[in-house]
């Protein structure tokens, strides 16, 4: 919440505010991994061209992409490492066989 507070700073001006948003956030988000979480806070910070916090349901959403977009990635090298090992690749088609 560090993160949002500092981007957005007219929206948590009050300690009161602040700990129940906190403590909402938590509740709601106990259940996923803390670093999807965290690269969807600041990738939503960085794209962010309105100028209004998120909600807990934009950032889960973005990090459920996130976190699909990496294990497509990692099951795609993994493939490419298998495909390697067996010589059905040449040493020239790394890069254009993962892109």
């Amino acid at each position: 919440m560090a993160i949002i507070k500092t981007a957005y700073p007219e929206y948590y001006r009050q300690s009161n505010d602040i700990e129940d948003t906190i403590n909402l956030w938590q509740e709601m988000m106990q259940d996923d991994d803390e670093k999807f979480i965290s690269l969807a806070v600041k990738e939503f910070i960085k794209t962010d061209t309105k100028g209004f916090p998120p909600k807990i349901g934009q950032i889960r959403e973005l990090a459920k992409t996130i976190r699909s977009n990496v294990l497509m990635r990692e099951r795609s090298a993994k493939m490419f490492e298998e495909k390697k090992g067996v010589g059905l690749l040449e040493s020239g088609d790394d890069e254009e066989w993962l892109i």
